[in-house]
Order: C-alpha cells, then sequence, then structure tokens
C-alpha cells in the first residue's frame, strides 16, 4: 500500500516501439493487491467487468510495498509484453505518460464528465499535459487509529484525543498482557507512521512545508524534532517480532485481541470486511488529527495498443460508474473519487474520510503521503524514507543529525 518507483527514465524511444502489443483477447491487469480485503474488492471489479464480456487476466505480485509489481511490469514493458493495464500511482503516472506509454482516456472522461464529477484533487492526478491518462479508483484516509474495541472497553476509557490519553492507553494495554501497537518494520510502514505524527504535531501547512515544499527550516524545526522523538518513542510500545510483519497481519494482531491498536489507513476496514469481522475494531482519528485528511489515490493505467482497445475504454468507464465506485469503496475500505455520493451510503468511518477529504480541499489543506507517492518524485522521497527507517532502527541516533542528514542529502535535488 505505497510508494514504488519505477526507474523508467532509462527506457529509451526505441524500447517503447517494441512495447505496446495486443494483449491478445484477455485483459491482464497488474497489480500489488494481494491481501484479503484488496482481492475481494478486485474481484468485485472482475465480475463487473465479465458481465460486459471483458476477459479480465488477474496478475497479482505479491508485496504490499508493490517494488515486485514494478519489476515484473518493466520486465515485460521491455520484452514487448505490457498488460492491459497496471495498477501506478501518484509522480509514476505521469513519467510513464511522458514516455508516451499510456492510453489517453479524453473521450471517456468527456462522456462521464470526469472533470464534474471527481474531486478536483483526483481530476488533476489523473492528467498529464490536459489529457487524462489514468483510471481514478478510490481515495484512502491514512492518519487512522485502529483499537480492539472489547479491549478499550475493559480499561473503561474512550478512544484518545490526544497523545497524553494515548501512552496512559497503552499502558492499560500493557498490563492487560497485550501489544499496545501493532506495527510491521518495513520503510513504507514506518513512514506511514511517521508522517502521521508530523501532521499530527504541525496541522497540514506545516505537513506540507516539510514534504511537499521541501522547506529546510520545517525539516530543522522543533516541531520536525518532536515528531522524530515521538517517532522513537512509538517503538517502545511494540513488540520484539515486527521485523517481516505485514500491515495486515498487524491488523490480525490487534482484531484477535493479541494487539490493542494500529496506526494505519482505511484499508484496514477492507481487510476486516473481508474476514467478517467489522465490529471487532473502532476506527479513530489518530491523536490531534480528527479535522485533517493525509490521502492516497488508487489509480491504475492502461497501455497503448496498436489498434484502439474498447476493453480498455469500457475498464474506465466500468470503473467510474457509482455503483461501481460505491462496491468497490465498500469493499476496499477507501471513499469514492465522485463528488456526488450520498454520503448515507457510507458507513461512520467512510462518511467521515469522505467529509473530511472534501473539506480539506476546499480549504486546500490535504495532505499528500509521502509514504504512498502522492507528496514527492522517487528521488526525494526516498531520501525521507531511508532516513526515518534508519531512525526507527536506531532511534538512540540524536534527531538533530537525522534532521541535518536530509537537509543535507535533499540540497542537490532541489536545485
Amino acid at each position: 500500500m505505497t510508494s514504488i518507483r519505477t526507474g523508467i527514465t532509462v527506457i529509451t524511444l526505441s524500447v517503447y516501439l517494441v512495447a505496446v502489443h495486443i494483449h491478445a483477447g484477455k485483459f491482464e491487469v497488474l497489480h500489488w493487491w494481494t491481501s484479503a480485503g484488496e482481492t475481494r474488492a478486485l474481484d468485485f471489479i472482475h465480475a463487473q467487468l465479465s458481465q460486459q464480456g471483458i476477459d479480465w487476466q488477474n496478475l497479482p505480485v505479491t508485496g504490499g510495498a508493490g517494488e515486485g509489481a514494478m519489476a515484473v511490469l518493466k520486465t515485460r514493458v521491455l520484452a514487448g509484453k505490457s498488460p492491459a493495464a497496471a495498477q501506478l500511482i501518484g509522480p509514476d503516472v505521469q513519467d510513464w505518460a511522458t514516455l508516451g506509454f499510456l492510453t489517453t482516456l479524453d473521450e471517456i472522461a468527456l462522456q462521464q464528465h470526469w472533470s464534474a464529477i471527481l474531486h478536483p484533487t483526483v481530476d488533476t492526478l489523473i492528467q498529464h499535459q490536459g489529457h487524462y491518462v489514468a483510471v481514478p479508483f478510490g481515495i484512502h484516509r491514512i492518519n487512522w487509529l485502529w483499537i480492539n474495541r472489547t479491549k478499550l472497553k475493559q480499561t473503561g476509557r474512550s478512544a484518545p484525543q490526544n497523545w497524553d490519553d494515548f501512552f496512559s492507553l497503552a499502558d492499560e494495554f500493557r498490563q492487560q498482557g497485550i501489544i499496545p501497537l501493532a506495527h510491521g518494520n518495513e520503510p513504507w510502514q514506518n513512514a506511514t507512521l511517521f508522517e502521521t505524527l508530523v501532521l499530527s504535531l504541525g496541522g497540514p501547512r506545516f505537513y506540507r512545508s516539510v514534504f511537499v515544499e521541501l522547506d529546510e527550516q520545517a525539516i530543522l524545526s522543533d516541531t520536525f524534532a518532536d515528531a522524530l522523538r515521538l517517532f522513537a518513542r512509538m517503538r517502545s510500545l511494540m513488540d520484539d517480532d515486527i521485523n517481516g510483519r505485514s500491515w495486515h497481519q498487524s491488523t490480525a494482531l490487534v482484531t484477535d485481541g493479541k494487539a490493542g491498536m494500529q496506526i494505519m489507513g482505511d484499508w484496514v476496514k477492507g481487510e476486516l470486511s473481508a474476514w467478517g469481522k467489522e465490529d471487532k475494531l473502532i476506527c479513530t482519528a489518530v491523536p490531534d488529527t480528527r479535522n485533517f485528511h493525509l490521502y492516497s489515490i488508487d489509480t491504475m493505467v492502461l497501455f497503448q495498443q496498436p489498434q484502439p482497445d474498447k476493453d480498455q475504454q469500457l475498464f474506465a468507464a466500468t470503473m467510474t460508474a457509482m455503483n461501481t465506485q460505491l462496491g468497490y469503496s465498500l469493499r476496499k475500505g477507501a471513499v469514492p473519487v465522485r463528488n456526488d455520493i450520498d454520503v448515507t451510503l457510507l458507513d461512520p468511518c467512510a462518511k467521515d474520510s469522505y467529509l473530511r477529504f472534501m473539506e480539506n480541499e476546499m480549504h486546500q489543506t490535504l495532505a499528500p503521503s509521502l509514504a504512498h507517492s502522492m507528496a514527492l518524485n522517487a528521488e526525494r522521497e526516498d531520501i525521507f524514507i531511508q532516513k526515518i527507517h534508519r531512525f526507527f532502527q536506531q532511534p538512540d541516533t540524536p534527531v538533530e543529525q537525522v534532521q541535518a542528514e536530509i537537509v543535507r542529502n535533499l540540497k542537490p535535488l532541489k536545485q
């Protein structure tokens, strides 16, 4: 569920001439959605398309961070065997579009009035030089705290609204003999946790000054230093078996009552739905982020074919239809990319996410996820993620050293 980088700038135009091909009747879709909730959401899309005669061929590549999927995609493109569709997000879409690999979807966008029905942030994201080049799937809110309902009730406490309450609740869970905070020690998971802390302590404008504007004063500020210290403190709430743990394994620990809390995006809700355990956890915003929306937008792209491909156009039209958006979002844990949704059809968590997204979009205070490739290009993003991940392994490192290293490593990329 996070940032992936293509490294496609080395692909030359001559390779492009080989890469486009006919997908021989089967509509191949390459992606990295392999958890129970993600699979269930894609199965819904598969069924929708099958009813319309599209021979969907699923090409999942295991790995929540998607590095494996991107390696497979590059290999296939270089071999002239690009899939009909592939999961790409954020700036990666622009990279592939710049090289001319992607099918434009202007006709479908015009027919379905995408510029009117899509949230403006989504509408901008899926365009390249004025042309639509990606299909929007759903919007995720990342700054969620998930708590085991039964274990919370046993403490007699309410969901924490600030960090003092959070750590007090964590102590209660420890006294119950369970893991206070379930987590997996992967770079993208660590970055996901850290970015929520930056948003919490600094608010969306500070968040953007760090992860979008790369403001040196913000990175060197006391607020950023406090976020690092809070991040290090979080490590003390985790167990010793975090290495190699997937996000959904952490969700299972909380669901089964072996852990008390998890900080993760709302794809957790999709997992709970797939397991039939929606009532096991409660969702609440990460402390001090109730009014904020840290977002990631799921998209897929369609690769050019020598001849116009009606299946691709139908795929795009189907994905943005009202019923598809509602059915997919329900299963994935996301909220629709359309701005004309009846919010009474959404569950409480989704309703809150949807309304917060629209509210923050209106006030220009949305926070694009660093960890999930919404904020920066590959090189800049990787600097943050590498430093954050290293600090998590060595939390005794002086925070001032981490701040200075980030600034120093970003300097050549800002020129």
